[in-house]
C-alpha cells in the first residue's frame, strides 16, 4: 500500500542548542490532518481497524502511528520516496542547514514523539484525538530516496521547502 504526504513550510535543521521543538510539532499537524482524512477512506477502513493501532499516551497526547512494531503484531516498515522543492541554487538544501540535520527534523515530525519532543505547554486541538502520526520510531523507515530540485517562485525564508513524500507501507517487517 502507498500513501503520498505533502508539506509546504519550513524544514529549519536541528542541532545541539535547538532542537526544533515547535517546528517538528507544526509539521506532525500538517502530516495529521492529511493522515486523518486518509482513515476516513473505504480502502484505509479494509486494511485497518482501530484493535490493530498501538496507542502510545506522550503528555496529553494520544498519538495513533500508523507503522508500528510491538511484541504481539509486527507490523509493517516503510520505504520514503521523498521529493523536496527550495529555493536554494541548484536544488542543494543544505545551504541554510545541512541535509541530515534537515532530514532529522523531517523524520522525527512523522513519528509519536517522546515526551522530551514536545514543546512545553502544548497540548491537542479540537481535532487532535487521535493524533495520527505515519510512525511509532523512524526505525521502521527501511528505505529512502530523495530527489531535490528548485522551487520555480521564490519564497523569502531559506527553510522554505514544499515536500513530497511517497510511502510505501511494507508489511511483515522485521525491525
Amino acid at each position: 500500500m502507498s500513501l503520498v504526504l505533502i508539506y509546504r513550510g519550513l524544514l529549519p535543521a536541528v542541532n545541539d542548542k535547538n532542537k526544533r521543538k515547535e517546528e517538528k510539532q507544526i509539521i506532525r499537524r500538517f502530516f495529521h490532518g492529511q493522515l486523518s482524512v486518509a482513515f476516513k477512506k473505504p480502502y484505509i477502513k479494509l486494511l485497518s481497524s482501530p484493535d490493530l493501532f498501538c496507542s502510545q499516551r506522550v503528555g496529553d497526547f494520544n498519538f495513533h502511528p500508523l507503522i508500528f512494531k510491538d511484541k504481539w503484531y509486527g507490523r509493517r516498515g516503510c520505504e520514503l520516496d521523498i521529493k523536496i522543492l527550495s529555493n536554494d541554487p541548484f536544488g542543494a538544501i543544505y545551504q541554510s542547514g545541512d541535509l541530515d540535520n534537515r532530514l532529522k527534523t523531517l523524520f522525527d515530525a512523522l513519528c509519536a514523539p517522546n515526551k522530551d519532543q514536545l514543546a512545553a505547554g502544548d497540548y491537542p486541538q479540537e481535532t487532535e484525538d487521535p493524533f495520527w502520526v505515519l510512525l511509532s520510531d523512524d526505525r521502521l523507515i527501511t528505505d529512502v530516496h530523495i530527489v531535490q530540485d528548485i522551487l520555480n517562485f521564490h519564497m523569502d525564508d531559506e527553510n522554505y521547502v514544499e515536500l513530497t513524500i511517497t510511502v510505501k507501507i511494507k508489511d511483515g517487517y522485521q525491525a
